[in-house]
């Protein structure tokens, strides 16, 4: 099993443990992710819809899958089968970078990895013409994994803000939302 998302996170050499998110693809069960998660020494929590706040601990808190989910127009089905059945929940935390897996029906449906700040930031010269080489590589490898990859919102001074990728290795589709200053600066959503 193995996911394009390995080799981004490579791409900009995160340290062990944050390379668990290669190791998911969508559809695999809840005890892979589990075990993955175990095996990397990775904190993790979860809640399921029924929990108090379940629902908002997995899809309302930052970095906000639901909203990054309805601004993409990605077809949410986690509220299909309530209240006899709902979705169940995992949020790590690695050094700053937050993942949220959502499961239905026991299966990977989507996750989320959001970016912290300072893997993006320059480390260098803010001027520097390389300053943009993490953010770029991280682009690149998403590009290179997907079937098609393009830019689909910029901001007012025509810098990209949103990219889109479909037939990607990881059985999906990807939405990419880049918010710079913010402490989740590069949020990737991995979706059927």
């Amino acid at each position: 099993m193995f996911s394009y998302l390995f080799i981004l996170l490579s791409s900009i050499s995160f340290a062990n443990p944050s390379a668990i998110f290669g190791e998911v693809e969508l559809g695999i069960s809840k005890q892979a992710v589990k075990r993955t998660l175990e095996r990397r020494r990775i904190k993790y929590q979860t809640k399921t819809f029924s929990d108090p706040q379940g629902l908002a601990f997995g899809l309302l808190q930052s970095p906000g899958m639901l909203a990054m989910m309805n601004r993409h127009a990605v077809k949410n089905t986690f509220f299909d089968d309530l209240p006899a059945s709902g979705p169940l929940f995992y949020r790590a935390l690695s050094r700053g970078h937050t993942g949220i897996f959502a499961f239905k029906e026991g299966r990977l449906e989507t996750y989320l990895v959001a970016i912290a700040r300072e893997v993006i930031k320059p480390s260098r010269d803010p001027f520097s013409p390389t300053r943009l080489a993490k953010l770029t590589n991280i682009l690149s490898s998403l590009q290179n994994h997907c079937r098609s990859f393009a830019p689909t919102n910029k901001d007012q001074y025509g810098n990209v803000k949103s990219w889109s990728g479909k037939g990607c290795r990881h059985g999906g589709g990807v939405k990419v939302d880049l918010h710079p200053g913010e402490a989740n600066t590069l949020v990737v959503l991995y979706h059927r």
